[in-house]
């Protein structure tokens, strides 16, 4: 009897130090977790590439350092020539914010075409963010008149296209206050067309939601008869020259959000989610050369009343989301839509997997169109560009 509740204690004993460790590994396995994918991104390979990225539209530090493709760099390991990661508040041309709502502007304005073609030939990628400038008021006080795309970006993409180059734009690039010349060369260079048509999913079509602008409320209610009959969510198109057309929730659509399909190649190569909601600024873009692909593309889910009121306005009910040229001649894609605007959390990007890590954190609609849809593309588009310039050196070398 004695010896039996000598090994009943003994089990009662070896039970209670089993779940006090078993416990205390619960509780440090996530700060385990944590340590194990910061320590294994530390040793991923650096990827030596240089990347220009032009940025125009920025007047907020905060802004410019959670932009998507800075995130991208970083996590992937991709390194500037002196070994360093990329830095989002610094590593671009473009406008550079100072206190006071001022900036300073370090772009192709003030060098010479050598000059210009001279960084052409260091660059291997080069990323068009956005050019559309700042306000008139802004511009004024800080004596910045060169707004828009300009014929020295042109110069600099000509040079880029003619040494096969991974050249990557998105939205808006080259409308206003983008010069017509300069917006027609870029067209032909590149082999697309803008319709003049920029989009918007809002939550609420109040008047009162801060997201509208005023103008677009009042161009609509001047285009119909003063009145905005809109309160709940819908999309708002608007056309350069003035026309505003609005699908609304309720009347128009099946749907909400205009989705993105994303076709074959971009989900078994660039690891594409096949269908996604978009929320934010698309513009109608049309392809004008027979080499160029949709990777993916804009489906608006219309009812009849709102197919009418589309096809009155020559909107398509389906357009490309992103836009690739990839041959021997050139390396080209154009990003439909404003998918730059999303402020990723930057510290995610130091940990492999930081994208999980960051959908349990922050998993908001938006930042899972970036997770889902823009991370894998634009990852997978810059590792095939990289893995083929590394085959093209070791041949030199050779």
């Amino acid at each position: 009897m004695y010896q039996s509740r000598i090994k009943d204690g003994f089990k009662t004993g070896n039970m209670k130090k089993i779940r006090k460790w078993t416990i205390i590994f619960l509780l440090l396995s996530p700060v385990l977790m944590l340590v194990g994918m910061r320590v294994a991104w530390w040793f991923v390979p650096k990827k030596p590439m240089v990347v220009l990225a032009m940025d125009k539209t920025g007047l907020t530090r905060d802004g410019q350092e959670k932009q998507p493709l800075f995130w991208v760099l970083k996590h992937d390991r991709y390194v500037r020539k002196n070994g360093l990661l990329y830095d989002g508040s610094k590593d671009y041309l473009g406008l550079f914010p100072l206190k006071n709502n001022q900036y300073i502007v370090k772009d192709f304005q003030n060098m010479s075409e050598k000059e210009v073609q001279h960084i052409a030939s260091n660059v291997d990628v080069t990323y068009y963010i956005g050019t559309s400038g700042v306000s008139i008021d802004v511009a004024k006080r800080s004596g910045f008149t060169q707004r828009g795309l300009t014929e020295k970006d042109m110069s600099f993409l000509k040079e880029m296209k003619k040494t096969r180059k991974l050249i990557l734009a998105e939205f808006n690039v080259i409308s206003s206050p983008t010069k017509a010349n300069v917006r027609h060369e870029f067209e032909n260079e590149f082999g697309i067309r803008w319709t003049g048509w920029i989009g918007r999913y809002f939550t609420s079509l109040d008047s009162t939601n801060s997201e509208l602008s005023q103008w677009m409320i009042r161009s609509y209610m001047k285009q119909h008869e003063r009145k905005w009959p809109f309160t709940r969510s819908g999309i708002v198109f608007a056309h350069e020259n003035g026309t505003i057309e609005i699908l609304d929730r309720k009347t128009d659509l099946n749907g909400s959000e205009p989705l993105i399909h994303t076709f074959f190649y971009g989900i078994t190569q660039l690891g594409i989610i096949e269908r996604i909601p978009y929320t934010g600024w698309f513009d109608i873009v049309q392809m004008a050369d027979s080499t160029n692909h949709a990777i993916s593309a804009y489906e608006l889910m219309v009812n009849d009343k709102g197919r009418k009121l589309l096809n009155k306005s020559g909107i398509p009910i389906v357009f490309p989301a992103v836009i690739m040229h990839k041959a021997k001649d050139f390396e080209f894609y154009y990003f439909c839509g404003n998918y730059s605007d999303d402020k990723i959390p930057t510290n995610s990007s130091y940990f492999i997997g930081g994208q999980h890590l960051a959908l349990m954190l922050d998993g908001t609609s938006r930042n899972q169109f970036f997770y889902n849809f823009f991370r894998p593309m634009l990852s997978s588009i810059l590792q095939q560009y990289y893995n083929k310039r590394s085959k093209i050196d070791t041949k030199k070398k050779q």
